[in-house]
């Protein structure tokens, strides 16, 4: 059974949700730690190259609306080529990145959280909510996202507000500036980080997008607009980092944000308010997780042509499950995965198979 279309509101929303993911929480920890306190630098450069690159991808479906991602594969590179490349993109987001946010997730709540608890309970219980949510459909995922914006945003703003005041009180000036001071390769580095955790898996959605939004000639701006949107909210969270942890401890912290709510306290009445950073970052989690994993169902549904899809929702499930709690040592493992080998090989995968369409799609006058 087909999803139902989704409007272009709940469309803008996915995308905001989708873009701020699990950068809310490690992002600024990644992006300081070679940037320094220019890191904020490197997320207002990423605004206008994130945008166009969104702009890009939906320039794949500008004759092809209502195509998916794999559809459009096989329409552009022929069936063999595209079976390759959706067997590439399949190994990185089913057994590499949909494990390592499941693995993030434990080793979250069981470090910061309920440390007593056994870790792969976690992971099953987010497993099995995002099971669910594949076979409502992306409809009933959209609309349950609208009311998980609101309630995130409560949340966000609630910590924003109430961590202002903590704003160190010497000059901002030596936390924000100068421009570029770290040079020019610390600063690309710091750029590659940022595109492959909030620009390369922009590819994900394009295998639900266009094709299931009701009016798709509104789809490039709600896209475009999504991905700017959450950009400014991981502007926000890593400028609060930086101006109140510094950008010393802001890069020593495994997890900032969440070092950064536990100082909230306000006549020590409201105090212990970093649950709200941490169900900040389920909300946001959840959304990409969810799409991550529909993006594995579908297109291994489509690699083995499988009408049914919700006849691996369930299966496919317990692979992911498993790696996640052997695939990674530790959190520091994962997080130097994350910012050495994963960054090229998303930049090079994620980012360079939509290039690669758009090349061949204009050489052969299709797009």
């Amino acid at each position: 059974m087909q999803d139902k279309r989704i409007s272009t509101r709940q469309f803008t929303m996915l995308v905001i949700m989708y873009t701020i993911g699990y950068g809310i929480l490690i992002l600024p920890h990644f992006l300081t730690l070679t940037a320094r306190q220019q890191a904020w630098q490197i997320v207002v450069i990423g605004f206008p190259v994130i945008a166009y690159v969104a702009y890009l991808y939906f320039r794949l479906f500008r004759k092809h609306p209502r195509l998916d991602l794999f559809e459009l594969m096989d329409h552009i590179l022929g069936k063999w080529i595209s079976r390759v490349f959706i067997i590439i993109l399949l190994w990185m987001i089913l057994f590499v990145s949909l494990t390592s946010l499941l693995s993030l997730i434990e080793g979250f709540i069981t470090t910061e959280i309920m440390t007593e608890t056994p870790s792969w309970t976690f992971a099953l219980m987010f497993m099995f909510i995002i099971v669910v949510g594949i076979k409502l459909g992306v409809q009933t995922i959209s609309k349950a996202n609208e009311m998980l914006f609101y309630i995130f945003n409560v949340f966000f703003f609630t910590l924003i507000l109430t961590v202002l005041p903590k704003v160190r009180s010497d000059p901002l000036a030596i936390k924000f500036i100068p421009m570029f001071e770290v040079g020019w390769q610390p600063m690309l580095v710091t750029f590659l980080n940022y595109f492959s955790a909030v620009g390369a898996p922009l590819i994900i959605l394009l295998a639900f997008f266009p094709k299931e939004i009701e009016k798709p000639e509104t789809a490039t701006r709600s896209f475009v607009l999504g991905t700017s949107i959450g950009g400014v909210y991981l502007l926000i969270i890593l400028l609060c980092c930086i101006g109140v942890l510094g950008y010393d401890l802001t890069s020593t912290a495994i997890y900032p944000s969440y070092n950064l709510a536990q100082r909230i306290n306000i006549a020590d009445f409201f105090t212990r308010i970093e649950v709200l950073m941490a169900a900040s970052w389920f909300i946001t989690i959840y959304i990409k997780l969810i799409f991550y994993y529909k993006f594995s169902v579908r297109g291994l549904s489509h690699l083995l042509n499988i009408q049914n899809q919700q006849l691996l929702a369930v299966p496919l499930a317990i692979t992911p499950l498993i790696l996640s709690f052997y695939i990674y040592p530790d959190i520091s493992s994962l997080f130097k995965f994350e910012i050495t080998i994963w960054t090229y090989a998303s930049i090079a995968f994620l980012f360079g198979i939509p290039l690669l369409l758009l090349t061949v799609g204009k050489l052969r006058r299709m797009i």
